[in-house]
């Protein structure tokens, strides 16, 4: 009898662990790029230097693609209150609809605005390549979870950009 009941309680665990993974694969089955890991062999490319002034900027690159990695699936909220929290930005508020951009140029720290109906969406940049953008964002699949994602420059739904000055 209390062979059985081990049994059960191990095929039970077993089925709760396959359907944890079940839901990590249909959520990044949802996420239109490619599956990547920035926290390998990508940001090798991102030496951290610090006290090398002319790298700084490749140091805060890695530094924010790091910490957005290690958020990737946790809950995160609605999109403009996710995006002031991560960057510490008081100015992002409102819904998405109300953020103006402010140029056509993608860069790292800004935001990125899509059109998607009635309320728009908003992401961080993260790492901009020659024809698509990295970027992070919470609540792009409407669960209100945090994604990396990877965008075409040419996406037509991107509405533009939002930057700031520091």
């Amino acid at each position: 009898m209390r062979r059985y009941a081990v049994l059960l309680a191990v095929v039970v665990t077993l089925l709760i662990l396959l359907s944890i993974l079940a839901k990590q694969a249909k959520s990044q089955a949802n996420n239109a790029s490619p599956i990547v890991s920035y926290t390998t062999a990508d940001l090798k490319e991102f030496i951290l230097y610090k006290d090398d002034p002319i790298n700084i900027e490749r140091t805060r690159i890695a530094t924010e693609i790091y910490r957005a990695e290690k958020l990737r699936g946790k809950w995160g909220g609605q999109c403009v209150i996710f995006a002031r929290r991560f960057l510490g930005r008081a100015e992002i508020k409102g819904t998405a609809r109300n953020i103006k951009t402010n140029s056509s140029e993608p860069i790292v720290g800004a935001l990125i605005k899509f059109e998607t109906g009635a309320l728009d969406h908003v992401g961080v940049i993260l790492y901009v390549r020659e024809d698509s953008i990295y970027y992070i964002d919470s609540n792009g699949n409407e669960d209100e979870i945090i994604q990396t994602r990877w965008a075409d420059k040419t996406d037509k739904n991107i509405l533009g950009y939002k930057n700031f000055e520091n």
